[in-house]
């Protein structure tokens, strides 16, 4: 869609209605900035956060939101990162586009990941310990089948040496 079709009071839904598929419940929301400096979900629901729109006015790239800020914007209580954008629109003024995504899933992939740490070192110590059992049993049979050839050749030749 180009921004410079758009006429000056479009609503910001209208104007993203192509980019709201890529939001996601409790996860990603994608906030506009018209150029009347309102913040607007991309659904048409106003929103208050004074963290994106200070950076947004700053010209920040990116901003850490903590989880009052991200409940906010109907994300989980989570922390959550914003990447902001400024969009010329020509006509229609300067847009801000923000991406706010939950660390929701960071979190939750960082402890499947110390889960499947955990789970391989078992595995790997299960392992070190069954072939150290095998190992172990081995070197023990030999062991009493070499003292049992000792004690034989022993008798032998104290057998040997009667008989002489």
């Amino acid at each position: 869609m180009r921004l410079a079709s758009v006429p000056r009071d479009a609503a910001p839904s209208e104007v993203l209605a192509d980019m709201a598929r890529l939001t996601r419940p409790e996860a990603l929301v994608l906030v506009v900035a018209p150029p009347d400096g309102t913040l607007r979900i991309v659904d048409g629901r106003k929103v208050s956060s004074p963290i994106l729109s200070e950076a947004l006015a700053q010209g920040l790239g990116t901003v850490r939101l903590p989880r009052p800020a991200a409940a906010n914007l109907g994300l989980p209580e989570r922390t959550a990162m914003a990447g902001i954008a400024r969009v010329d629109a020509g006509a229609s003024g300067s847009w801000g586009v923000i991406v706010v995504a939950s660390a929701e899933r960071v979190r939750d992939r960082e402890q499947h990941g110390r889960m499947r740490l955990i789970l391989a070192v078992a595995m790997a110590a299960g392992l070190v310990l069954g072939f150290g059992g095998l190992a172990l049993r081995q070197q023990r049979k030999e062991l009493l089948l070499g003292r049992e050839l000792a004690s034989q050749r022993l008798r032998a030749s104290v057998t040997n040496a009667f008989r002489s």
